[in-house]
């Protein structure tokens, strides 16, 4: 369970790299949507760390966004 005690609410898609509980989709807005934006303003507006960690941050971000979504969201971070 999650703050504001929204579970997650789907079965990952085949082949996803994660374990179980999927969020639905991007809409559901269930931890995964919130998780995913907070590494993409990392990626893109970090300060005070290394680029190694903004680029980290920009892979799992997309790891999240192809993996945690029953309804895979249209958008990567670039």
């Amino acid at each position: 369970m999650h703050i504001g005690e929204k579970p997650h609410n789907a079965d990952f898609p085949a082949g996803s790299s994660f374990g179980s509980g999927a969020d639905s989709s991007w809409g559901y807005e269930g931890a995964y949507m919130y998780h995913a934006p907070y590494l993409w303003w990392f990626y893109e507006d970090g300060t005070r760390t290394t680029i190694a960690l903004r680029q980290s941050a920009r892979t799992r971000a997309n790891l999240i966004i192809s993996n945690a979504f029953a309804e895979q969201p249209p958008f990567v971070v670039n």
